[in-house]
């Protein structure tokens, strides 16, 4: 499981970006979306997850996602130092936001 492949990362881009679209949207905008798509849908070319799969979200513990950005896995590098604990576990719960909605209740 690639989660962050971020190749060409630099060090200024953990950063919090100010104003508009800032924090760690745009981090994932600049770093992550070129290998793991601006809506998580992942790249078959480069075999990261689809984070809009909900049996891969139900299969995937908040735990495992963080230790997964935290420290790399496979091909993925690790972001620990470059972000802070808080963007881990913002980025988390990104990741948790490309999960499909449940429809509403029909009546």
């Amino acid at each position: 499981m690639a989660l962050f492949i971020a190749a060409g990362w630099r060090d200024t881009s953990a950063q919090p970006a100010k104003g508009k679209g800032g924090g760690v949207a745009a981090i994932y905008e600049k770093d992550c979306a070129k290998c793991h798509g601006a809506k998580g849908e992942g790249l078959k070319s480069l075999e990261t997850p689809n984070f809009q799969d909900p049996k891969w979200q139900a299969a995937h513990t908040d735990k495992k996602l963080n230790a997964a950005i935290a420290n790399g896995e496979g091909v993925m590098p690790a972001f620990k130092g470059k972000l802070s604990a808080a963007q881990i576990t913002a980025m988390v719960k990104m990741i948790r936001g490309f999960a499909p909605k449940a429809a509403p209740a029909k009546k």
